[in-house]
């Protein structure tokens, strides 16, 4: 039972890290790049590290091609975005991409903001992986790889044994 209770905290602990790396990541290049972020914006990348880019390992293997791992995480998150544009954004005073072109008509998502979480998630998978599989013991085994059309591109270094 403890055990138990000790790996649900385990798990519990990993995510509120992926969480709260992810969303301050985010807010912090944001902040970088437009002077300003706000705390919705932190919970949404939060939400999308915690929905989308740690658990697909879970689901998929390493042998997913990472080009198709980016793209769905990016889309996922374009999609969350599009979620937390119809309820907090309502007056785009968050965001407001309804000049883009290739915008929705309500303005809440556009197609090159989409590509931009396309590219964050491709920085922010090889990122996540490399925390739990040195921080969470997250197949210990196998260090992370990543392919593109079925060829392995890049191999992380085992863990050192102790």
């Amino acid at each position: 039972m403890i055990n138990k209770i000790q790996k649900a905290l385990r798990i519990l602990w990993k995510y509120l890290c992926i969480f709260w790396f992810c969303g301050l990541t985010y807010a912090l290049m944001e902040i970088l790049v437009r002077g300003r972020s706000a705390y919705e914006m932190v919970i949404l990348a939060g939400i999308c590290g915690v929905i989308c880019l740690a658990p697909f390992n879970n689901f998929t293997s390493y042998n997913t091609d990472f080009l198709f791992q980016s793209i769905s995480c990016g889309t996922i998150c374009t999609f969350l975005e599009w979620i937390c544009g119809v309820f907090f954004n309502k007056n785009h005073q968050i965001w407001d991409y309804s000049t883009l072109p290739l915008s929705t008509p309500d303005g809440q998502i556009n197609f090159f903001f989409w590509i931009l979480w396309c590219v964050l998630a491709s920085l922010a998978i090889p990122i996540l992986d490399y925390i739990e599989y040195h921080c969470f013991d997250y197949k210990p085994e196998t260090p992370p790889y990543y392919k593109i059309f079925g060829k392995v591109v890049f191999r992380m270094k085992p863990r050192k044994k102790e």
